[in-house]
C-alpha cells in the first residue's frame, strides 16, 4: 500500500487503488471486504490483513453518499492495538511518532502540525492525521479527503 502525496491515491496492490472519487460500487466486489452497514452518515467497509509501509494493518473505508471521504489504517501488530487498554500513555505516543515518522518518509516531508497526539498533514486534495485516541485505545492513520468532510 502506498500513497501519492500530490493526488492523494492509495495503492492497496498492483490491481486496486483508491481514490477520492472511489464509489461503494467499485469496491463490492473485493475479496474479504467486510462490511459494517451504516455508522452515523458513513457506509463502512473494512479489509485485513493489508500490508501499508511495510506493516500489518486493518483498513477501513468510509463513504458518505456512496463516495469514499475516508480511509482509516490501523496498525494491528503494533504494540497499542496489541494491549489494547493494557497499553500505557508511552506506548501509545511511542506508537503514534513511529506511525509519524514512517509517513513522514514516505511522504518526503514532515507533518506541518505536531502534538503530542496527533500529527497533520495537510495537501489539496485533503489530510493525513497520525493520532493516538487514549478513549478508543488505539493508533491509526487517517486519509480524509476534501477540506470540509465532518468527521
Amino acid at each position: 500500500m502506498n500513497i501519492n502525496k500530490n493526488t492523494g491515491d492509495i495503492e492497496i496492490n498492483e490491481n486496486f487503488h483508491l481514490n477520492k472519487n472511489t464509489s461503494t460500487e467499485e469496491i463490492k466486489n473485493i475479496e474479504s471486504l467486510e462490511s459494517f452497514g451504516k455508522i452515523n452518515e458513513f457506509d463502512t467497509y473494512s479489509m485485513q490483513n493489508i500490508q501499508f509501509i511495510s506493516l500489518k494493518t486493518r483498513v477501513n473505508l468510509r463513504f458518505k453518499n456512496g463516495i469514499l471521504c475516508i480511509i482509516e489504517i490501523i496498525w494491528t501488530d503494533g504494540i497499542t492495538n496489541r494491549l489494547g487498554y493494557n497499553s500505557s500513555h508511552s506506548d501509545m505516543i511511542n506508537e503514534k511518532k513511529y506511525l509519524s515518522k514512517l509517513i513522514s518518509k514516505s511522504l518526503g516531508q514532515s507533518a506541518e502540525t505536531s502534538t503530542k497526539y496527533e500529527d497533520f498533514f495537510s495537501f489539496s486534495w485533503g489530510y493525513i492525521i497520525i493520532k493516538a485516541d487514549q478513549k478508543s485505545s488505539l493508533c491509526s492513520t487517517m486519509i480524509i479527503y476534501g477540506k470540509n468532510t465532518n468527521i
